[in-house]
């Protein structure tokens, strides 16, 4: 669903994405990368920001491809939920996504 909105809006400057899942999920999502690069990532996107990240390996594949693809992206920010398990993990995770190779040079990878 969200590759397809991305396809939909080729000009999209700043995405955001919550990652929050409601109690009636069951299944965690799966992020299977596709073959092609929406006009967005390759050409507008600048700022991303993925909001309730438990560092799921699906939102680590999600977040990859956004970086990996993203070829003027300034910023990409990614809010942790508060919990103090995850706190301890805060620096896997960054690891994790600072040695993501990214088609942005210039990309700022944060973590709040």
């Amino acid at each position: 669903m969200v590759f397809a909105m991305l396809k939909q809006c080729p000009m999209l400057q700043n995405f955001v994405l919550d990652m929050q899942k409601s109690y009636d999920d069951s299944d965690d999502l799966v992020w299977i990368s596709p073959c092609s690069v929406p006009e967005c990532l390759s050409s507008q996107l600048r700022r991303c920001s993925i909001i309730n990240y438990e560092g799921t390996e699906s939102e680590l594949h999600f977040a990859k491809y956004i970086m990996q693809n993203s070829r003027v992206l300034r910023k990409m920010t990614i809010f942790t939920l508060c919990s103090s398990e995850l706190e301890v993990d805060k620096l896997e995770l960054l690891k994790d996504l600072s040695l993501c190779p990214r088609s942005s040079t210039i990309c700022e990878l944060s973590f709040k």
